[in-house]
């Protein structure tokens, strides 16, 4: 598996994975918590890979992917003791949005995820 930043396809991947993540949330199975084991391991390799960038917009764009690996760690830890609630949802859902719009910023023309 490539762990590098690509600043034009990681992020949309990562996406996809983090919405199949939030879209599987009333179901909490054992999948589903190995597909946020393997998300969360995914941001955080990218992160590490790119501390050093000198880029802008990969310093924001690893900064928003803290935030929803944070979110998840919390989101995650509480589905286990069935403890998720409406806010927790919420909570990652606004730190994927955070991340998708200021890509999309960036990438205006291609199509939203």
């Amino acid at each position: 598996m490539q762990w590098e930043f690509d600043s034009k396809m990681t992020p949309v991947s990562n996406m996809l994975i983090i919405l199949k993540i939030i879209n599987g949330s009333n179901f909490c199975d054992d999948g589903w918590y190995q597909e946020v084991q393997e998300c969360q391991s995914i941001l955080n390799k990218q992160i590490q890979e790119n501390s050093n960038s000198k880029d802008p917009y990969v310093r924001q764009m690893m900064e928003l992917q803290q935030a929803i690996v944070k979110n998840l760690h919390s989101f995650s830890t509480k589905a286990w003791v069935n403890m998720l609630c409406e806010k927790d949802v919420d909570d990652l859902q606004k730190s994927y949005n955070a991340y998708h719009d200021y890509y999309y910023q960036h990438y205006s023309n291609e199509e939203a995820v």
